[in-house]
């Protein structure tokens, strides 16, 4: 697993995990005052129905595993509807889009995110469900001041420290980001109750992925578009997904804000995805692939792991076959900035990181331009491949992944 590789790597040895008693875990704590997420806890699960509050009660006291703690919560607590309008809360008939959000300790980065997001149209229907690495009251208070949708607060129980590299692209950093992603994607499709049964799409952003005013409406749009199968998306190979970073010819230099492409291979930037993808992830290799979480999806696409129509349908072995050729569709001109100047692979002082966060977004005043994401239009396909610098993703052909990848 992700975990085992992580401890098993030498550069860890050091970890505070290591000297965790049997059975407690990295979140073993004893002898200290309440934490952030602990005080959180005890406060909102005393409030919410079906919450044990006496045991997460009996287990702060005693001083015990925090990550147990903050289990029960994921597990039992619900959505706050701080300062929500009453009559938004249970709208019926209302489609709601849930966006899922990982961070780590960088509140500033999130509180920009946050207050973009509220300018987003359509954003009273959101679930918005916000995941914390870090232990902290900063980015519990920026979570809190949500007023604008229902929000769901999670918190990563086994947060691990990032040291050193560890080879190739993987490192622990990126690793780190991984687990996370990986615990968040699982909380929203197999977790968290408010959201059991629901097999739509869900986006998912960074706590750096500062969001367009009309991001929602234009992925609902595209969504629209790969649901039901129009248009770039019709026929036997379809379109799994969807991000909202810029996807056509011009890489960045596009201006047609109505335009989209069907694009067959991965940007890690505003995706969204349903709940086959999710099940397409569970039953592959992607936990155990030693490389961060959107290396890890490309392997999957590489490897034939992530559409049913991969696992043989059509020839394969060097022989093409359009129906298994994985597709996304993304906008023309990105509804989402990169703010991330200080992150795991992106540095303030590394001009040639920094430079992929600069691209061109829509204004902010698009949709006081009468911008309407119905008529949104997928462009002819666009023949991009991966990236040449990675020997794993050699063999990714112009229409097709063969298996020329696993040897």
């Amino acid at each position: 697993t992700l975990r085992a590789s992580l401890l098993a790597s030498t550069e860890r040895k050091g970890l505070e995990a290591a000297a965790a008693p049997p059975g407690m875990g990295w979140g073993f704590i004893t002898g200290r005052t309440r934490s952030p997420s602990e005080a959180f806890i005890e406060k909102h699960c005393l409030a919410e129905t079906g919450c044990p509050a006496a045991e997460v009660a009996a287990l702060i006291q005693a001083g015990g595993a925090k990550g147990e703690v903050q289990r029960i919560w994921n597990e039992h607590g619900v959505a706050l509807l701080h300062g929500f309008p009453e009559s938004r809360r249970t709208r019926e008939g209302a489609a709601r889009l849930p966006v899922a959000i990982y961070v780590c300790n960088r509140p500033h980065y999130l509180r920009e995110v946050l207050g973009a997001l509220r300018r987003a149209a359509g954003v009273e229907d959101v679930l918005l469900i916000v995941s914390l690495d870090a232990d902290s009251q900063e980015m519990l208070d920026a979570v809190r001041s949500v007023d604008f949708c229902a929000v769901r607060v999670l918190f990563h129980p086994q947060p691990v420290v990032a040291i050193g590299a560890v080879g190739g692209r993987g490192s622990d950093g990126v690793l780190v980001v991984k687990q996370h992603w990986l615990f968040l994607v699982r909380q929203v499709f197999d977790g968290i109750r408010e959201m059991r049964g629901y097999k739509g799409d869900v986006l998912l952003l960074e706590e750096d992925h500062v969001p367009s005013p009309d991001i929602l409406v234009t992925l609902r749009g595209l969504l629209a578009i790969k649901n039901r199968g129009e248009g770039a998306c019709a026929g036997d190979a379809g379109c799994w997904g969807a991000y909202m970073k810029f996807g056509c010819q011009g890489e960045g230099k596009e201006t047609d804000i109505y335009k989209a492409c069907r694009v067959k291979w991965f940007v890690n930037t505003g995706v969204a995805f349903n709940r086959s993808v999710f099940e397409a992830i569970e039953a592959s290799d992607f936990e155990s692939f030693r490389d961060g979480w959107d290396w890890s999806m490309y392997h999957l696409i590489q490897t034939r792991q992530l559409l049913p129509c991969q696992q043989g349908d059509g020839q394969i072995d060097g022989q093409t076959s359009s129906a298994c050729t994985p597709h996304m569709l993304a906008p023309a001109v990105a509804r989402i900035s990169n703010i991330g100047e200080d992150g795991v692979t992106v540095h303030r002082d590394d001009r040639s990181t920094l430079g992929q966060l600069r691209y061109p977004r829509v204004r902010d005043d698009i949709l006081d331009q009468g911008f309407d994401a119905s008529q949104v239009v997928v462009a002819p396909y666009f023949q991009h491949k991966g990236p040449l610098d990675q020997p794993l993703w050699a063999g990714f052909e112009d229409r097709a992944v063969t298996l020329s990848a696993r040897r």
